[in-house]
This record gives structure tokens, sequence and C-alpha cells, in this order.
């Protein structure tokens, strides 16, 4: 049996490679116009809101996720889609630093 709405929490999973990052959240039924995804400097935040009418009750849905991004990634990059109930947010790496040989006179 599914939990009540109001007690619903998505799941975030979180898959890194050498050259992105991608957070991947189980977003359940809620469409790409239900759900709302802000960056402010270094923090993504993700909100739901869903209402599901039926003749004799209106049920609602909604949460919020916020998380700091590392800051070795490129917040430029940022790409999203929706598929099958689960919200993917990818995002590149920065290029590692480069090492500057030092020589002497």
């Amino acid at each position: 049996m599914e939990a009540p709405w109001s007690d619903w929490h998505p799941s975030m999973k979180v898959t890194e490679t050498d050259k992105d990052r991608t957070y991947v959240v189980d977003v359940g039924q809620m469409k790409a116009d239900d759900l709302d995804l802000k960056l402010l400097d270094d923090v993504l935040s993700l909100r739901g809101f869903h209402e599901e009418k039926t003749e004799n009750s209106l049920s609602t849905k909604s949460f919020q996720r916020s998380f700091t991004v590392p800051s070795d990634m490129k917040l430029d990059t940022i790409k999203t889609e929706l598929k099958d109930g689960k919200l993917a947010i990818k995002m590149a790496k920065r290029d590692p630093p480069k090492t500057i040989p030092i020589t002497s006179a």
C-alpha cells in the first residue's frame, strides 16, 4: 500500500563519472508542470506540488529538496530529463586543476 501523500518524501540517487554527476529524483506521478528547479549561488532547490481531485476529495502531494552543488561542477551545464517518474538532473564537472611546473633559475 502506498503511503499517504502528506508523508511522501521522494528518494534521490546520485551517480558520478569522471566527466559528470547525475542526480535522479523519484517524483512519482508528477509532471514537468508540477516541478520547479532553481539554482541560487551553489544551492539547487527542487520543489514539487501535485493535486489529485476525485469526485469526493482533493489530495495534494508536495515536497522540497535542496542541496549544495559541489564546487567542481559547471553550473551552466545543468540539463534535466523527466521520464517514467524519474527526474534526472545532470551537470558536467570542471576540468581538474592543471599542475604548473616550477623551474629554477
